[in-house]
């Protein structure tokens, strides 16, 4: 496996039971417009986003950098601070019992132009940081969207 090579394969993405990012579109400039399904995260409260996963089979244990992009609704300054924890879904675990995600975090500034894409990416070490994630192990990536905390300073406003 060479480095940078993409190796989660993206199956499925929901809302968790409770504080869930909102399902909504924006819509493209072109003619005809594009309709671009988004979720929206709630500036002043922490709320999540769940992405089922699966790690490929050629994964050799060197850790992961999680990149996703994203973009203010209406905001051209201040920061975001995103949080990624990873679950592993291994073979035999009851899934309706309770699991507790680690958090490894980015604060990145919004784009100065609304509506321009931001990349974000944390990194996780292999092992615990990654719930010991192996090759071919299905697995939950939770997106959070730390509005609680101090480092997040988004400025627009409130729905």
């Amino acid at each position: 496996m060479a480095a940078n090579e993409q190796v989660v394969q993206v199956l499925h993405v929901t809302q968790p039971k409770a504080n869930a990012a909102t399902w909504h579109i924006r819509e493209g400039g072109s003619t005809p417009g594009e309709i671009v399904p988004i979720a929206i995260f709630d500036a002043a409260s922490d709320q999540y986003l769940d992405v089922i996963c699966r790690l490929a089979t050629t994964y050799s244990g060197r850790g992961l950098k999680v990149v996703f992009a994203w973009t203010a609704t209406s905001a051209t300054t201040g920061d975001v601070r995103w949080g990624v924890g990873l679950r592993r879904m291994a073979g035999g675990e009851d899934i309706d019992t309770s699991h507790s995600y680690s958090f490894k975090y980015a604060t990145v500034s919004v784009a100065e132009t609304n509506g321009a894409l931001t990349e974000s990416e944390v990194t996780f070490e292999d092992g615990t940081e990654m719930d010991n994630l192996a090759a071919s192990d299905y697995f939950i990536l939770r997106l959070l969207r730390n509005g609680s905390d101090a480092a997040d300073r988004w400025n627009f406003p409130q729905r």
